[in-house]
C-alpha cells in the first residue's frame, strides 16, 4: 500500500463552505471555540472539566447498552473508566446507514479513534475515548435503507416499518439485504466469509434495528478501543429535561441560530437546518411529530396530541424519552451527556455545528473543537495498474471531466490540437495592416479592425474543427480516462459518498480498517489517498 496526500484545494468536489473550514478557518473564528490544533486540547480539557455531568448515569446506560454485545470485554472496562474525572470522549456522530452505508461512515470513526490515540500520547495524565454516537431518532426510513457496492445500489426492503423512529423498527428484510451484499462480493469470497461469520449473528442478538446498527459498528471497530453510543435513553434524556423545558417553555434557540445564520450569511453561507420556534419532536411507538405552540397551546403537528403547560412540563419529567430532539438541538444533548472535548464531522455537518456557538453560550455547555473528517480515497490495485498507463498526474484526475481532456490533449502537445502560435503571427501582421490602412485613410481603421475580427473568429472555427478530430482520433484514450475518473470520483463526487467498506474489505480484509486509522489523523488537513497493491491483496489471497 502507499499513502499519497494531497491539498484539499486540489479537489474540484467540495463545496466552497467546506473549503473554507478546512484551508481558511481563520475566516470563520467568530462561529467556532478552538483552533484544530492538538496544543489546543490542553485549555480545552480544564474548560470541559468544570462541567459536572452525571458519569453514574451515563455508564448505567452504557453498560445496559453492551449486556448483549459480543466480545464486550474492552468496552466494559472503557465504560467503567467514564467515572473517572480525568476521562474525557472525543466523538463523531451518523446515522444507522444500512450495514454503514457510504465509506465515509468508516473514514469518521477511522478519523476519531486516531485522535484519541494522539491525546493520549500528548497527555498521558488522562484518559481518552473514541465514541461513535449513532442516530436512530429519525423518522426517514429512506436515508438509511440502502448501500452501493461496485456501483450497484442495493435496497433494504422493511415493509413493517410504520413511520417511527428507524432504530426501532426490527430486522424484517436485513437478511436479504446481507444476501445480496454477499452474491455481489462472491458467495465464497473473504467478504462474504466474513460477514457469514461475524454479521449473520448479529440478526439473532439485535432487538432491534439501532442494536443491529451499534453492534456491526462495534464487531468492525470494538477490538480498537471504540465506544457505540446510543442517546435515544430515557435516562439521558432525564438529565437533559432541564435544557428540554427551557427550549419548549422558553424558547430561544430559534433567535439565536437565525441571528448566526445571518451573520454566516455574509460570507456567503446558507442556512444548514432550520431552527423552530420548538425543536422537539413528541414521540410514540408509531409516530414522530414535531411540537409546536399554537393558540396559547401546545401540541404535536399532526394534531394527535395536546396538552396545557402544566401538563406537558409534567410530561417532561414523567416520559422524558417521549422527547426528541431535532438536529437543532442533538448537539446540545449530546454534550450536555458526554464528558466530550471535540466534534469531528463532515463538511455539513461542521456547517450546522458553526451555526451553534452562541445557542450552547445561552444554556451554558462548553462548546467542543469542531474537527473536519478526512476524507480519503481507496485506489484498487487494478485502477492503479490503469493509471500507471496513463500520461498525466494523478491530481490532473481531480479536476472536471473537461479539464481532464484538456489536460490530455495539452499532454500530447499543444501545437496538435491549437493554433495559438499561428493566432499570434495573424495578431502581429493585422495590427501593421491596421497602421497601413489607418496612415492610407483614417476612415479604414473601423473597416480593417472589423475584417480583423472575421480572420480570427474563422481561425478560432478551424482550431475548433481540428480540436474535434483530434478528440475522434484520440476517442479511445479519451473513453480510458473517463473511465478511470468515473470509478475515482463517482458522478464526479467523492468515492467515500458513494461505494461501502465492504467491497474493499472483500479483497484487502479487516485488517485495511487499521490502516485507515492509522493514516487518517484528523488534524492534518490533506486528502489522502490509498494505492493499493499487488502485496495487499496476496495477502488476502493467503488468508482464502
Amino acid at each position: 500500500m502507499e499513502i499519497k496526500k494531497f491539498s484539499y484545494d486540489q479537489l474540484t468536489q467540495l463545496s466552497n463552505k467546506d473549503s473554507m473550514y478546512i484551508l481558511s478557518p481563520e475566516k470563520l473564528k467568530d462561529f467556532f471555540q478552538w483552533d484544530m490544533e492538538l496544543a489546543s486540547f490542553k485549555e480545552l480539557i480544564e474548560t470541559k472539566a468544570k462541567h459536572k455531568l452525571d458519569r453514574i448515569t451515563l455508564t448505567k446506560v452504557l453498560k445496559e447498552q453492551y449486556s448483549s454485545f459480543p466480545d464486550n470485554t474492552l468496552q466494559l472496562e472503557l465504560i467503567e473508566q467514564l467515572k473517572d474525572e480525568n476521562c474525557f470522549t472525543v466523538t463523531t456522530a451518523h446515522q444507522p446507514s444500512a450495514l454503514t452505508g457510504p465509506l465515509y461512515y468508516v473514514f469518521k470513526i477511522a478519523s476519531v479513534i486516531n485522535l484519541s490515540k494522539q491525546l493520549k500520547q500528548k497527555f498521558p495524565d488522562y484518559k481518552f475515548i473514541p465514541c461513535f454516537v449513532t442516530g436512530g431518532e429519525d423518522h426517514d426510513f429512506e436515508e438509511i435503507d440502502h448501500l452501493s457496492v461496485f456501483g450497484n445500489e442495493l435496497t433494504w426492503e422493511n415493509h413493517s416499518w410504520n413511520g417511527g423512529s428507524v432504530g426501532q423498527i426490527n430486522l424484517d428484510g436485513l437478511d436479504t439485504l446481507l444476501d445480496q451484499l454477499c452474491g455481489k462480493l462472491g458467495v465464497k469470497s473473504y467478504g462474504s466469509t466474513w460477514i457469514k461469520n461475524r454479521v449473520y449473528p448479529l440478526l439473532t442478538k439485535a432487538k432491534n434495528y439501532s442494536e443491529f446498527a451499534r453492534m456491526l459498528t462495534h464487531v468492525l471497530f470494538g477490538m480498537q478501543g471504540l465506544l457505540v453510543i446510543s442517546m435515544d435513553d430515557a435516562q439521558l434524556k432525564s438529565k437533559f429535561s432541564p435544557i428540554i423545558k427551557k427550549e419548549i417553555f422558553e424558547r430561544p434557540s430559534e433567535k439565536l441560530i437565525q441571528d448566526t445564520q445571518d451573520r454566516l450569511s455574509k460570507l456567503g453561507w446558507k442556512a444548514q437546518a432550520h431552527a423552530r420556534n420548538i425543536n422537539f419532536f413528541y414521540r410514540t411507538e408509531n409516530s414522530r411529530s414535531r411540537i409546536v405552540f399554537e393558540d396559547e397551546k401546545y401540541q404535536t403537528a399532526d394534531y394527535s396530541t395536546s396538552w396545557t403547560e402544566e401538563e406537558l412540563e409534567k410530561e417532561i419529567t414523567d416520559y422524558p424519552g417521549s422527547f426528541s430532539p431535532n438536529v437543532v438541538m442533538r448537539p446540545l444533548f449530546q454534550e450536555s451527556i458526554l464528558p466530550n472535548l471535540a466534534y469531528i464531522g463532515g463538511g455539513g455537518e461542521i456547517a450546522y455545528w458553526l451555526e451553534r456557538k452562541s445557542q450552547f453560550e445561552h444554556f451554558n455547555v462548553p462548546f467542543p473543537m469542531l474537527i473536519r473528517r478526512n476524507s480519503a480515497l481507496i485506489v484498487p490495485h487494478n485502477l492503479e495498474k490503469k493509471l500507471n498507463k496513463t500520461n498525466l498526474g494523478f491530481e490532473h484526475f481531480f479536476s472536471h471531466p473537461d479539464s481532464l481532456v484538456k489536460s490530455y490533449l495539452a499532454s500530447i502537445g499543444e501545437d496538435a490540437y491549437t493554433l495559438n502560435t499561428q493566432k499570434s503571427g495573424l495578431d502581429e501582421l493585422m495590427e501593421e495592416a491596421i497602421k497601413k490602412a489607418k496612415t492610407a485613410d483614417p476612415t479604414l481603421e473601423n473597416f480593417a479592425r472589423a475584417e480583423v475580427t472575421k480572420m480570427q473568429k474563422s481561425i478560432e472555427t478551424i482550431e475548433k474543427k481540428i480540436n474535434k478530430a483530434i478528440k475522434r482520433t484520440e476517442e479511445v484514450e479519451l473513453n480510458r480516462l473517463s473511465k478511470i475518473q468515473e470509478k475515482l470520483f463517482p458522478d464526479n463526487g467523492l468515492q467515500e459518498r458513494k461505494e461501502n467498506i465492504f467491497q474493499f474489505i472483500n479483497v484487502y480484509g479487516i485488517e485495511l480498517l487499521v490502516k485507515l486509522i492509522e493514516e487518517l489523523n484528523p488534524l492534518d488537513r490533506s486528502f489522502t489517498v490509498f494505492f493499493m497493491q499487488t502485496q495487499d491483496l496476496q495477502s488476502q489471497e493467503q488468508k482464502k
